[in-house]
């Protein structure tokens, strides 16, 4: 009878040791890394995104046809656009064909002042 009873508790023993790591490491870990996932790769991710720190304008460019708190402005925009459909109309990004990409994104705030006679805010 001793015999099985010591059985029976290193039975226990050994099971809690493959069920307690998982519950309180491996099963919060893996909902965190899931959260992440779908934080970085769900939604609209069709698009680059930059921004010109002299105009202080978002500009961004479609790539494939695949696939609350204080927020920046481009994390608005971003956040705004990303899980919209890739035909829908961008509220905050000004896209570019990805040839005038890098010139708008360095383009001076005396150049852009140029192409825009009358300024509001």
């Amino acid at each position: 009878w001793r015999s099985q009873l010591e059985s029976v508790v290193l039975f226990l023993l050994l099971l809690s040791t493959f069920i307690l790591p998982y519950v309180s490491l491996l099963q919060p870990l893996g909902e965190t890394m899931l959260a992440v996932k779908r934080e970085l790769c769900y939604g609209n991710q069709t698009f680059v995104v930059g921004k010109n720190t002299q105009t202080q304008v978002i500009l961004g460019y479609t790539t494939a046809n695949e696939r609350s708190r204080d927020l920046s402005a481009m994390e608005l925009a971003v956040k705004e656009h990303k899980f919209s459909s890739a035909g829908d109309a961008a509220r905050y990004i000004h896209f570019v064909p990805s040839g005038d990409f890098e010139r708008e994104r360095t383009v001076t705030m005396e150049q852009e002042s140029m192409d825009f006679s009358v300024c509001m805010e």
